[in-house]
């Protein structure tokens, strides 16, 4: 009997001794698993809002027609998703401004060499376009851009001035110190980013008449 509670007595110290040291892990072991789950909270919420603010500014970079930004994509969740379909957006729109860019240099490579003067207007009477042909009508070869449109045509004859003055259309003839020159005047109004515009054509028809009469 003595022997038998002898052992039980041993069998419950030890029981105890176990249950301490299990206490005492638990005590160590729980604020450190505290302290990495909030590290590892914290480091992926910094990685989202990294993404999401390289989002953010790459799309403000859109808005303002900068097609050139591109967003570095690491990781497998959505938000990479969101980046890659952004990256491919970027791309597409960067490609398009491309091509329009090329389609601009060629119209414009068209339209200064025509021997027809076209004469781009803006609201405030500003001439914002202009070609070679009709600077060399309207200011003796000398740039107009950027000047008010009655400024630009100082340089011509009193009687041209008058015409494209009333931005009106028809042929007209027009005594020149080279003798008389016949004009066809052709206008138009249109709006352009909000903003209301008007295109002046002009070409000189003498040099036609002389060919079609020879």
């Amino acid at each position: 009997v003595a022997l038998s509670v002898t052992l039980g007595l041993g069998i419950l110290v030890l029981f105890s001794m176990l249950i301490d040291e299990l206490l005492a892990a638990l005590i160590v072991a729980l604020p450190i698993s505290l302290v990495v789950s909030i590290w590892l909270v914290r480091k992926l919420t910094q990685n989202q809002k990294i993404k999401i603010a390289a989002i953010h500014n790459g799309m403000l970079n859109l808005m303002d027609n900068d097609f050139s930004v591109s967003i570095a994509n690491k990781g497998k969740d959505e938000l990479n998703e969101i980046i890659t379909i952004f990256n491919q957006l970027s791309e597409r729109l960067r490609n398009e401004r491309q091509q329009v860019y090329q389609r601009e240099l060629l119209l414009d490579m068209v339209i200064q060499n025509s021997n027809m003067g076209v004469v781009l207007i803006d609201q405030e009477d500003r001439v914002i376009y202009s070609n070679s042909f009709a600077k060399d009508i309207l200011n003796a070869g000398k740039p107009i851009n950027g000047l008010y449109f009655s400024d630009a045509i100082k340089a011509t004859s009193d009687l041209l001035r008058e015409i494209v003055s009333q931005r009106k259309d028809g042929l007209f003839r027009v005594k020149e110190n080279s003798g008389d020159e016949l004009y066809h005047i052709t206008t138009g109004r249109f709006i352009l980013n909000a903003r209301r515009h008007e295109v002046l054509l002009l070409k000189r028809m003498t040099f036609e008449l002389h060919r079609q009469e020879a």
